[in-house]
């Protein structure tokens, strides 16, 4: 198998968390340049029209596309040690914790495309959209406050593909985005314990991106 990757980027981050916490050594990693625009050439369109990453080839043509179902696909393969769950329950909550995740990452999203100077220029960018997605990023997040476990880990006192989500989507909003975690009192506990973990060490940036990124809002 091959894992076409950005080493920095929110949603690689995820499975590139997952793989250290489950001692995963035995996958190709192929880290794209974005700089070098590699996520558009010809050669990944072919394994992946959306141009994105990450990308998990099975075989040769064979590809998984989406990271939470590169997780889950990988935690079929590797069940030790179990990063879903034990129970039917305990995999049901982390599914749910994953669906409140993607949501609140896709209103992240939104909100820094059109709040960013990163994407100044690149896309129409208005307040009104913003603002709009930052209340519901806000909310998601504290929907998922409201039900993660007080323990260890999200789900209890095991680390799952949920704990490797919110951490990539944290890390990757404050670190690259300058974007705080709203007020979430369990949230901000849990990443404080597991952002010391070495899964989570911070990847390096683009420095040109970066002082982009962390700049001032790019509408008026």
């Amino acid at each position: 198998m091959k894992l076409f990757e950005l080493t920095w980027g929110l949603y690689p981050r995820r499975v590139i968390i997952y793989l250290v916490e489950k001692g995963i050594t035995d996958i190709e990693r192929v880290p794209l340049d974005f700089l070098r625009n590699q996520h558009r050439d010809s050669r990944h369109l072919s394994r992946n029209p959306a141009s994105t990453v990450p990308v998990l080839e099975l075989s040769p043509g064979v590809y998984i596309r989406q990271s939470t179902a590169i997780l889950e696909y990988l935690e079929e393969l590797y069940p030790h040690p179990n990063m879903m769950g034990e129970t039917s329950e305990a995999r049901a909550f982390t599914r749910d914790l994953m669906s409140l995740i993607n949501e609140s990452t896709q209103w992240l999203g939104l909100y820094v495309m059109n709040s960013n100077p990163l994407f100044a220029g690149r896309v129409e960018q208005k307040k009104d959209a913003a603002d709009a997605a930052w209340d519901l990023y806000q909310s998601r997040m504290g929907v998922l406050d409201k039900i993660v476990y007080s323990a260890e880990f999200l789900n209890d006192v095991h680390p799952t593909i949920a704990d490797c989500s919110l951490a990539s989507l944290i890390q990757f909003s404050t670190d690259f985005y300058n974007v705080e975690v709203p007020d979430c009192g369990h949230i901000k506990e849990w990443y404080g314990r597991f952002s010391a973990r070495p899964s989570a060490h911070p990847p390096k940036y683009p420095r040109e991106l970066l002082a982009i990124a962390r700049g001032q809002k790019g509408y008026a």
